[in-house]
């Protein structure tokens, strides 16, 4: 019994990670705010790319198509005159992803990264790169300039935001998971193996 839980976790260590063809994905912690505008209103949301897909250095603008680099999406919207709510990734139909020319370490904080001009995520004039999305759901929100979103139906620009959040954090690959769990079962059953070995030698 105790060999078989060694075998299975050796096992899942080989195929869990040796495995070259597996997606690099990290996952970021997303944040605008209104409040360089003047504005309370605030957003908050979460994205996953595919690091191995997304250009970098690169642009890619398609209104229509979401890129096959964008793994998932989400974001919440409060404090706006309109438009508040959560949106998930199957409210927006495109996105617009711009280095501006740079080689962006995907594995640090974006925003302040520098660029061939200005810093990614300090400008709104097209001298920063640029991300934003375009939605499929007339109620979620949607880009202005670069690096800046409205709420839907805010015809006013009352509630303009900013991004000013970018922050990466791993995704648990399935091979760890994979190894978590089987390392779970395995000290289950040594556990239950020694107990009923005890017993039975009393």
């Amino acid at each position: 019994m105790i060999r078989t839980c060694i075998a299975l976790i050796f096992l899942s260590v080989v195929f869990g990670f040796s495995d070259p063809v597996k997606a690099k994905l990290i996952s970021y912690d997303l944040a605008w705010s209104g409040e360089s505008f003047g504005n309370t209103a605030k957003a908050t949301g979460y994205l996953t790319i595919d690091t191995d897909l997304i250009p970098n250095p690169g642009l890619y603008s398609n209104q229509h198509v979401v890129p096959d680099f964008i793994k998932d999406f989400g974001m919440t919207v409060t404090g706006a005159t309109v438009g508040n709510g959560s949106f998930t990734f199957g409210d927006f139909r495109g996105f617009y992803w711009d280095t501006n020319g740079a080689t962006l370490d995907l594995t640090k904080d974006l925003i302040g990264q520098p660029t061939s001009d200005a810093p990614w995520g300090t400008a709104t004039n097209g001298v920063a790169g640029d991300f934003n999305m375009f939605p499929r759901d007339p109620n979620a929100p949607y880009g202005d300039l670069q690096f800046q979103i409205l709420p839907a139906q805010d015809y006013n620009f009352e509630n303009l935001m900013m991004l000013t959040k970018f922050t990466p954090s791993p995704v648990p690959e399935p091979g760890s998971l994979a190894l978590f769990g089987l390392g779970a079962i395995g000290i289950g059953m040594v556990a239950r193996y020694r107990k009923k070995t005890a017993s039975s030698q009393t």
